[in-house]
């Protein structure tokens, strides 16, 4: 019997052109989000020279409010007004210790001239336990106390629920200016207090700041 050849499969015009146009839209999704990447990994922040540092005052009288925390109220005393912009070094979330209760995030916070990108590229900084720490290289052009002076760690006390979806939309490398106050907290009368630094030069245990947030801007 002789062999009949089978036809050969044909494809329509609109299968031929669809096929065309996948191929197209599915290179172009590529190219647009490489570039995307691209220009993510290799953006330059553009931060001021220099940060003026934080403003605080001084309370004319104290005061003291009530705060209901995660875990049940809190006594907040307000130590001064505090108002702080600066360039996100690092942000720690915390949802296991005592103070979290009232503070779920740390931010390290740095202002000056440490922006810069001569003197940033030769800092390190990380953050456990409630606390920060930075690193300088061999070469950098400031000293420890420069970094000390004009950086710090700062657990933040949201002051509602408004104010708590703010923070969280803050990210590393973020310029931001936090208002509120400083304070000092007791969250049991025979326990002592979690009390905020008033001073930019401390260093060690208890130089931390303690700020209540009432107003949250990222730059």
């Amino acid at each position: 019997m002789p062999m009949v050849p089978l036809p050969k499969p044909r494809h329509t015009r609109g299968e031929s052109e669809m096929n065309t146009m996948e191929k197209f839209i599915l290179l172009l999704i590529i190219l647009i989000v490489s570039a995307t990447a691209a220009g993510v990994l290799n953006r330059t922040p553009n931060y001021p020279d220099q940060i003026p540092e934080p403003v605080q005052r001084q309370l004319s009288a104290p005061e003291t409010i009530e705060f209901e925390g995660k875990n049940g109220p809190v006594t907040l005393e307000l130590l001064a007004e505090y108002e702080i912009t600066a360039v996100v070094k690092g942000r720690k979330n915390y949802t296991s210790d005592a103070s979290a209760s009232v503070s779920p995030v740390d931010l390290a916070l740095a202002w000056g001239n440490l922006n810069q990108r001569a003197i940033d590229d030769t800092i390190d900084y990380t953050q456990s336990g409630r606390w920060y720490y930075y690193r300088l290289s061999p070469n950098a052009p400031v000293s420890v106390y420069d970094v000390q002076i004009q950086s710090a760690n700062t657990h933040l006390i949201p002051k509602d629920e408004d104010i708590l979806k703010q923070i969280k939309k803050i990210d590393k490398h973020d310029l931001i200016r936090l208002e509120g106050y400083l304070v000092s907290v007791t969250f049991d009368p025979q326990l002592p207090e979690w009390s905020s630094s008033l001073t930019r030069t401390d260093s060690g245990n208890r130089a931390c700041e303690i700020l209540y947030v009432t107003e949250v801007e990222i730059k």
